[in-house]
């Protein structure tokens, strides 16, 4: 069975409404695209109503088209990190750029987006700059994932590119450097 596809999401995700709300929307709906051809018809847990004539006309119309809007709007297709998510995550700091990263479906595309403003001309169709950024998106992944953070930020700098988060140690890289020089060292002396 497919996993669903957690980087779209539909209209009441983005809008923030139960999908409750939504299910009775549809019912409705599907009432209304019914109601002109099964005109007092009982199903048990609802019963269409009966329209006047030219009511039940412009509902043969106007049914089909609310019911199949109502159901579109239960679809995933709109991109989890729109426009609108930029703004939040990506802001200007002193002497550079932040990028805060709060869910990990969003930091390849994010990650991404960051790095072609920090990156610029000066390193347009450079594989640096991929190379960097893939590094950066498997460090915050791993931050979420194994590190239990819920949070990451990306400090980009004229000279350096900072990472920070709230978990614990999910990587080599993010343990004391005394500590990795000391493991080793041992390594080193052991074999």
């Amino acid at each position: 069975m497919p996993t669903p596809d957690k980087s779209r999401r539909s209209v009441y995700e983005i809008v923030r409404l139960p999908e409750a709300f939504g299910v009775v929307l549809l019912t409705v709906a599907l009432i209304l695209f019914l109601s002109p051809y099964l005109s007092g018809a009982d199903f048990g847990i609802f019963k269409i109503p009966g329209f006047p004539d030219g009511t039940a006309r412009a509902l043969r119309i106007l049914g089909p088209a609310v019911f199949l809007l109502s159901l579109f709007l239960f679809l995933p297709v709109w991109r989890a990190s729109n426009a609108a998510v930029e703004p939040q995550a990506l802001r200007a700091v002193p002497g550079g750029t932040r990028l805060k990263l709060t869910t990990p479906e969003s930091v390849p595309d994010l990650v991404g987006r960051a790095m072609s403003r920090y990156g610029g001309r000066r390193w347009a169709g450079k594989p640096r700059l991929a190379d960097l950024a893939t590094v950066l998106a498997e460090l915050a992944l791993n931050a979420f994932e194994h590190g239990g953070a819920s949070y990451v930020d990306i400090g980009f700098y004229k000279y350096s590119v900072v990472l920070q988060d709230d978990g614990g140690n999910s990587t080599h890289l993010s343990s004391n450097p005394r500590e990795l020089e000391r493991r080793h060292s041992e390594r080193i002396v052991v074999d």
